[in-house]
This record gives structure tokens, C-alpha cells and sequence, in this order.
């Protein structure tokens, strides 16, 4: 990463030499000044960002050319979603690159400039939606967050729109721009933090996605459309041509409207988890990095606001539903379902880590109670000392002792037999879960009654100074890994009591894959989410991956290959 470091200072300070056009546009909450040349002018966003004034009051943009790009040094690594380095997050710099296409995206966090090439060809939502990450990691430095949704405002009040793809953004708002409402955008949006007051949200791409034989048609007077064929969609970039009716002035919110398909003609009041589950997964899956802070800050903003879902309508029905919204008081309180649970962390030897898995669990915000039961298996070193201490300073955190050392499933079990909630989820002392993680997972399972258990997507974190274990693979410390693992699990306790409890003779690891094994032999539904949920340290005090500890896991694979009815 230092050589790509020197090569990205280079190319500004080249970039900076030779520019000679300077244009400033409107992006979220601040001005983004492109410095260009003559020969730049196809990459320039006009139609798609609204212009500004403040040349000297802006993030700088320098448009480099290819022969730049091809000169930059990149690592050999996996690249995560969009292209983005996850290496990078190391230095000052957050850089993404496209090798097939050439396309460069480069920010310096510190001096608040950037790199750009678009590579070759320039696709058009990346044309509508220009910098789109940058847009997004400029938003997370300023303390706000960047929602994959849209908006419609009246009268200095918005309401956020969201809903998954094709689910009806475009045609709510074609209909209300009819019905002389202005428009924020159909995809993207900025929500401002609150620090004196309540969160606003900003318009940034007067761009509408319109597909073939819409249900409200795009206007007549609107120039002609891109066509998108990866979206099956006409692009139709507004900047200009809108005139009122698209705003990038900061607005109240007045709440969040979650479209599904599924959902009643009548707007209902929806659960805040529920609407975490619709919205923080499109977000983080959206925009590329600071995955972890997009989750908490998403939370926040929608922990604040009046949620409501609702289905499909006739299209004049939708300005009044949306008129309606808008008049909700924005301090309506909804009723939400408790929803208790109960987390087990079992620690053995675990003192150097387990303070930070304890305030991961206490950090989950989700409406219900939670309790921590903290269970020590007969450690030597300072473990409880460190549980003790933790319990005097939260009341919802339990401690129980194992007199000798009884191994990590007999230690899950007791606090699984300790606690009474409805939903048990596992935690080992090492790893620590990413903010919104019961509440995504909670959401997920209020799906259906029939839906049993939840995982999600592990990140694995090589612990400073020590090497990568054989047991591992290089790429799976390169983007999110399938987790069915204790860490991102949470499971309806009556369905914990159906597989039965974990299987106490394996001592050293491998209780976990038995128990999923029981679990899908009884064709148990469950559910693992694209998105992250926690993240796995990986050291040489990783009890089920020490050597000699194997056979354990092995035990677990052969019972599961050599039972009637397994398959390989």
C-alpha cells in the first residue's frame, strides 16, 4: 500500500499542474470542485449534479487520464465489492479500482481530495450516479450516512422512500413530481447527523430511472434518456430541466415509507427492526466500505423517525398516501414488539479480549431486553477479573463459574439453561458483533413463525504480529465469508430445544457444526443474511483451530456423513 500511497500524492500533484478547467458542483452536504482539462468534458456530471458557486469552499476532484491510472502501483489483493481495497483503510487514502475497466476512485481522508478515472467504458448509472462511493465516504467523514433510497418533499418536509429493487421508488415519485412535489432524488440520498436537533436529508442526483411502459410515463418535456441495459432501465438526467421540482437543500424528515410488494394498499405502521432489515442491507451492499459505521448511523436515523410500509396502489392514490405521511407528527412513538434475548459468551483464558465482545453485545439497540451471560470455564488467567468488573458496571450482564474446566459446548449450554428468553444467540470471547446485528437478525425472523434460525456473514480479522494460521485461506481476510459459526447465530429458544443442546463430549470445538448439521437433518428453515454480522479474530488462541484440537471436528463431520440419509 505505501508504493500505491506515493503513486496516488504523484498523480494529484500531475493532475494538479495541468488542469485548467475548474467546475463546481453540488454533492450532498458540501461542493465538489472538478479540476480538469479541455479534453475532460464527456466525464463532466452536467445533468446529473445540480451546479455551485463556492469554488473555494468544496472537495477537490482531479480527473487523472489513463496513462495516470496505468502508472499506479496497486497491491495484489482481493477486491472487495465495487472494486474497493480494503487495504487501504490502513493509510489515509480509500481507493477503488476496476482492472477490467480501468476505473480509479481515490480519496485522501486527511486533505479531503481526490483521484478519479472512469475507465473505459464510462457505464451510464455511473454517469447518473457520478462518484457514487466517494459521495459515500465523504458522507461517513462528515458524520452523516448515505441511504440507498429516495425522497419526496413539500412545504421543507421530506419523506424517505425505500424498498428493494423495482419495488415502486420511481413510480412514487414520478407521481408526486406530478402532483407538485419535489423530488430529492430516486436512489440515493444524504442524511445529516443531529447534533443540535433533528436529522435532514439532502437531495444529490436529479437523475430518474424510469422502466419500459412504467406506470406513470416520463414527462414529455424531459430530455432524452440513457438506456441502462444492466437495469433494463431508461436513465433520464434532470439537472436543469426540473427546475423546482428537485431540491438539494436540506429538509425535515418527516419519516420513512418502506415499499413492498407484499405489504397492504394502506400505509401500516412498521416495526423499527423491520424497516432496519428492509433498508440497512441495500445501504451497506450499495456503498462499498465503513460498512460497520453505515449500520450504526442507519440505526440511528431510523431509530428517530415514523416508519410506515405499504404496498402496491393505483397511482392516483399515491400523491394523498404520501401527502398523508407527510402530516405525521415527527414525534409519533410506535409500538413495537418486545423481544428479549439472551447472548452466551463462553471464556476460557479470554481476558485480553472479551471486554470488547461484552460491549458489542451491550451496544446492540433492538426493542426488547438483553441479557449477557458471561460463563466462565476454569481460567487461569485474569477472565474473571475482567467479567467481574464488567458486571458491576451493567446490571445486564451475568456471571457463572465452571469449578473445572468442562470445554466450550457443556459452557454454551449452561448459559443457554440460565437464561429464559425467547431468542439465544451465541457469542465466542474473541470475535464482537457489527452494530444492528440482533436487530437485522430479530427483524428477519419475525418474517414467519416457521423461520428457526438466523446467521449472516463473518469478517475474519488476523490478529496484529501474528501470522495467517494453516487453517486458513488467504482470501477469506479479503471480503465477508459465509458464517455458520456460534458468533452470528440467533435462534428461537424452542427450536434450540428441538435440535437439542450442544454435544458436550466434543471439548475442544466442533459442538457448533454438529449442532447446524441436527439442525438442517430435521430440515429446520433458517435464513443467512448478505450482510455482515460479526467479526472473527483469528490467533493462535483460537481454541477449536489449535492443534490436536481437530479430531473434535472431524467427530462432527463423520456422525453427519455416516448417519442413514447424509450425503456428502
Amino acid at each position: 500500500m505505501l508504493r500505491l500511497v506515493e503513486d496516488l500524492r504523484r498523480a494529484r500533484d500531475h493532475a494538479r499542474s495541468r488542469a485548467t478547467v475548474l467546475r463546481c458542483f453540488g454533492f450532498g452536504a458540501r461542493n465538489l470542485v472538478i479540476n480538469a482539462t479541455p479534453g475532460d468534458a464527456d466525464v463532466m456530471p452536467d445533468g446529473n449534479l445540480v451546479k455551485g458557486e463556492a469554488l473555494l469552499d468544496g472537495v477537490d476532484l482531479y480527473l487523472i487520464d489513463r496513462a495516470t491510472s496505468e502508472s499506479l502501483r496497486f497491491p495484489e489483493v482481493a477486491l472487495s465489492a465495487y472494486g474497493a481495497i480494503r487495504e487501504s483503510l490502513a493509510t489515509e487514502w480509500v481507493v477503488l479500482h476496476n482492472p477490467d475497466t480501468g476505473r480509479v476512485l481515490a480519496l485522501d481522508t486527511a486533505e479531503r481530495s481526490a483521484l478519479y478515472h472512469p475507465g473505459e467504458p464510462l457505464p451510464p448509472r455511473d454517469r447518473a450516479e457520478f462518484c457514487r462511493p466517494l459521495l459515500h465516504w465523504l458522507a461517513v467523514g462528515d458524520g452523516n450516512v448515505v441511504l440507498h433510497a429516495g425522497a419526496v418533499a413539500r412545504h421543507g418536509r421530506a419523506l424517505i422512500v425505500a424498498g428493494a429493487g423495482n419495488a415502486g421508488k420511481t413510480t412514487l415519485i414520478r407521481a408526486c413530481l406530478d402532483a407538485g412535489f419535489a423530488m430529492l432524488g430516486d436512489n440515493v440520498v444524504e442524511v445529516t447527523r443531529a447534533e443540535h436537533g433533528p436529522s435532514r436529508v439532502l437531495g444529490v442526483y436529479p437523475t430518474v430511472k424510469v422502466r419500459p411502459d412504467p406506470v406513470v410515463p416520463a414527462a414529455a418535456d424531459w430530455p432524452a434518456p440513457q438506456w441502462d441495459a444492466e437495469a433494463s432501465k431508461h436513465i433520464y438526467s434532470l439537472a436543469g430541466s426540473l427546475g423546482t421540482g428537485f431540491t438539494a437543500e436540506p429538509q425535515g424528515i418527516a419519516g420513512l415509507l418502506v415499499l413492498d410488494p407484499a405489504a397492504p394498499p394502506i400505509p401500516e405502521v412498521l416495526p423499527l427492526a423491520a424497516a432496519m432489515f428492509k433498508v440497512a442491507p441495500n445501504t451497506v451492499g450499495q456503498f462499498p466500505l465503513f460498512e460497520e459505521e453505515v449500520l450504526r448511523r442507519t440505526g440511528a436515523v431510523l431509530g428517530r423517525l415514523p416508519i410506515h410500509t405499504v404496498g402496491q396502489m393505483p397511482a392516483t392514490d399515491i400523491a394523498p398516501m404520501v401527502e398523508s405521511l407527510l402530516a405525521v407528527p415527527g414525534d409519533v412513538t410506535r409500538e413495537d414488539p418486545t423481544l428479549d434475548v439472551d447472548v452466551i459468551i463462553p471464556v476460557h483464558n479470554g481476558a485480553r479480549f472479551v471486554g470488547e465482545a461484552i460491549d458489542s453485545a451491550l451496544a446492540q439497540a433492538f426493542p426488547g431486553a438483553l441479557t449477557v451471560w458471561c460463563i466462565d470455564d476454569a481460567s487461569t488467567d485474569d477472565s474473571v477479573a475482567v467479567l467481574t468488573a464488567a458486571a458491576a458496571q451493567d446490571g445486564r450482564i451475568q456471571v457463572l463459574r465452571n469449578e473445572r474446566n468442562r470445554g466450550v459446548a457443556a459452557t454454551r449450554n449452561l448459559g443457554v439453561q440460565a437464561g429464559s428468553a425467547e431468542f439465544i444467540a451465541f457469542l465466542d470471547q474473541d470475535d464482537r458483533w457489527w452494530p444492528g446485528k440482533l436487530a437485522l437478525q430479530l427483524a428477519a425472523l419475525a418474517t414467519g413463525p416457521a423461520l428457526g434460525y438466523v446467521t449472516g456473514l463473518q469478517v475474519l480479522e488476523l490478529v496484529e504480529g501474528q501470522p495467517r494460521p494453516g487453517w486458513t485461506r488467504p482470501e477469506w481476510f479479503e471480503r465477508p465469508q459465509p458464517g455458520s459459526i456460534p458468533s452470528t447465530l440467533l435462534v428461537r429458544r424452542r427450536v434450540f430445544s428441538e435440535v437439542g443442546p450442544l454435544d458436550e463430549t466434543m471439548m475442544h470445538g466442533g459442538d457448533d457444526t454438529d449442532w447446524f448439521a441436527r439442525a438442517r437433518r430435521r430440515g429446520i428453515p433458517y435464513r443467512m443474511l448478505d450482510v455482515p454480522v460479526a467479526t472473527r479474530r483469528v490467533h493462535s488462541g483460537n481454541r477449536s483451530a489449535a492443534p490436536g484440537n481437530e479430531g473434535d471436528l472431524l467427530t462432527a463431520v463423520r456422525r453427519h456423513l455416516t448417519e442413514p440419509g447424509a450425503t456428502p
